[in-house]
């Protein structure tokens, strides 16, 4: 159709009073043309299309509905980058947009944090506790702010003093924020106490549940030079996992309500609506893509220490969010370094002495 009419006014006199109605018929074209090029998401074809419209002569009186349409190419550029994951394309194409508080999920269902690995080793000295955690994208300064709270927190707690908690910073300038916090459970101690402080959002869940689990059973028996060394630490990650892959399932949910109330819009005030539906479901998506990574790529590890001993690491266990719950029970065998030294020190003694006596009989 648009070829057809084109070649008409080629021929056609410009006074002529079929020849708005054939530009008609190239703007109706266009038209179709580019809700075409939107539905199967050729964004740049798109807008080339709404360049040719603008400077066709019957495109002007279209003004209003080529700059909606230009805008809703736009949401649906960013849309897309967002759920590609590359968000900081999408900020840079459309941040107002994205940003507006009104397009974000609730408070409750932000994640400051995009990974734990927790380090924990257990000894006849206590718990030693290393946490390495990331910052999610963007959340650098109000994830250092809740940690350093926490620690805070902990500091002044009297009961709590004794467990030695420490935060520092140690990813570079300009890097996604990473910290460190390390604590130290003292012998017969449990981490309960530190687990009940703790605040109850689930960007904390992996941290409350562990330490509310730590407290192994230790105990030390020496049979002549031997050591044996013996713990027994439960462990369940699950119900963690289990709140993360929820709070996603729920976000999942409320995008599809939105991508549904999305549809079908037509008018000028009526799209923009759907332009914030739209986005909104897609930081919905993005926000449930945080937990289940979160869920993916956090670990424990539980390794046993026998200090004292030749045999320094006798065991260690990994465990997620998604493993079964497990009884940590082993016993290990080794030398006692001090008893062999106690032994050694004995036996030159007695070598000592006997010399001593032979040659006070000479």
């Amino acid at each position: 159709m648009m070829v057809e009419a084109g070649l008409a006014l080629q021929g056609m006199m410009v006074d002529d009073a079929r020849r708005s109605e054939l530009e008609q018929w190239q703007v109706d074209g266009l038209r179709l043309m580019l809700a075409d090029l939107r539905r199967r998401g050729d964004i740049p074809g798109a807008l080339a299309l709404i360049e040719r419209l603008q400077d066709l002569p019957a495109g002007g009186s279209g003004a209003d509905f080529l700059e909606q349409e230009r805008q809703a190419l736009v949401v649906q550029q960013a849309v897309q980058l967002i759920e590609q994951g590359d968000r900081a394309t999408a900020l840079a194409l459309a941040g107002e947009l994205i940003q507006s508080p009104a397009l974000q999920p609730p408070t409750q269902y932000r994640n400051l944090f995009a990974r734990w690995n927790v380090s924990t080793t257990m000894s006849e000295r206590g718990v030693e506790v290393q946490v390495n955690v990331d910052a999610n994208e963007g959340e650098g300064e109000d994830a250092q702010a809740a940690i350093e709270a926490v620690v805070q927190n902990w500091r002044t707690t009297p009961a709590l003093r004794a467990m030695e908690p420490e935060v520092r910073r140690v990813s570079a300038a300009g890097a996604p924020a990473q910290f460190k916090l390390t604590l130290h459970l003292p012998a017969g101690s449990n981490g309960v106490e530190l687990a009940r402080v703790l605040p109850t959002d689930a960007d904390w869940a992996l941290l409350r549940v562990l330490l509310g689990q730590l407290g192994p059973q230790i105990q030390t028996q020496s049979n002549g030079l031997w050591q044996q060394v013996r713990v027994t630490q439960p462990i369940d990650l699950r119900t963690v996992g289990e709140q993360w892959q929820r709070i996603a399932a729920e976000l999942d949910r409320q995008a599809a309500e939105f991508e549904a109330n999305a549809t079908g819009a037509t008018g000028a005030a009526t799209l923009q609506a759907s332009q914030e539906e739209r986005l909104r479901a897609a930081n919905y998506r993005a926000a449930a893509h945080t937990w289940r990574t979160l869920a993916q790529d956090s670990q424990v590890v539980i390794s046993l220490s026998t200090p004292g001993t030749t045999n320094e690491a006798a065991r260690a266990w990994l465990v997620t969010v998604s493993s079964p719950p497990q009884m940590l029970n082993v016993q290990v065998g080794a030398l006692s370094t001090g008893r062999v030294l106690l032994a050694g020190l004995a036996a030159l003694v007695a070598i000592f002495g006997l010399t001593a006596l032979l040659w006070r009989l000479l």
